[in-house]
């Protein structure tokens, strides 16, 4: 679980990276946050918020409406966020 966390947030940072080609700023912020029942959280407990912001320059309307599509993605077939 821990590493495909990981693997999840660096996934995020290349592609905020990508997605400011002339630079720009990518910020991860994590708070502690609680969930309690009498505030309608069907969760109880608590936990870790993290907040994740970049700089770039947005999404085109077509391709936000996509976004959430598991296999979609804007890069050419030859561009890899793997690295090596």
């Amino acid at each position: 679980m821990l590493r495909a966390s990981l693997s999840a947030k660096v996934s995020l940072a290349i592609n905020a990276r990508d997605a400011m080609p002339k630079g720009g700023r990518f910020t991860v912020r994590a708070s502690n946050i609680v969930f309690r029942h009498e505030d309608g959280f069907p969760l109880t407990g608590e936990f870790v918020q993290l907040s994740l912001e970049d700089t770039g320059v947005g999404m085109a309307p077509d391709v936000l409406a996509r976004a959430f599509e598991p296999l979609f993605t804007t890069k050419p077939k030859s561009v890899s966020s793997k690295s090596a």
